[in-house]
């Protein structure tokens, strides 16, 4: 099948976008789906010739219909979906210490996620005073209500 090729000027990147119709026929059983490869190739010009300096690769899957969504659409959906992912997740490393999760079952993530979520707004609910005079940082709170949790010895392990 010949791809769908796109320049992307603004990001300088170059696309080669391939639908994949015998995948969407072999997974789609109650619901249409659309399946791509989607080749990206990033690049630089120097005097007026392009030199391609990265290239990505990857699958994706959706449900939007082809008057819903074409296919650039889709690749932006999906670079876009990263960009949150990878800005949600930092943001929990980094703020709370949400290093590495030790049980992958959905459930039990989003259960460990609920907890932290009540712990942290408990705290600022108990505190907010503070928490608005002092400007504390999400990171500082949580180092504050761990040695709390420690001073009173409430924290067992």
């Amino acid at each position: 099948m010949k791809p769908v090729v796109i320049n992307d000027w603004k990001e300088k990147v170059e696309c080669w976008i391939y639908e994949i119709p015998e995948l969407s026929e072999w997974l789609a059983k109650e619901v249409p789906i659309r399946s791509f490869k989607i080749v990206e190739k990033s690049y630089k010009e120097k005097s007026g010739e392009r030199i391609y300096t990265k290239e990505n690769e990857f699958f994706c899957v959706t449900t939007l219909p082809e008057d819903k969504a074409d296919v650039d659409t889709i690749r932006r959906i999906v670079h876009a979906k990263w960009g949150i992912e990878n800005n949600g997740f930092k943001d929990l490393k980094d703020n709370c210490y949400l290093t590495h999760n030790y049980h992958h079952h959905p459930n039990a993530i989003e259960a460990m996620l609920l907890i932290l979520f009540i712990a942290y707004y408990s705290y600022i609910y108990r505190h907010v005073k503070t928490y608005r005079l002092y400007c504390l940082t999400k990171k500082r709170i949580i180092e504050e209500m761990i040695g709390s949790c420690i001073r009173s010895g409430e924290c067992h392990g």
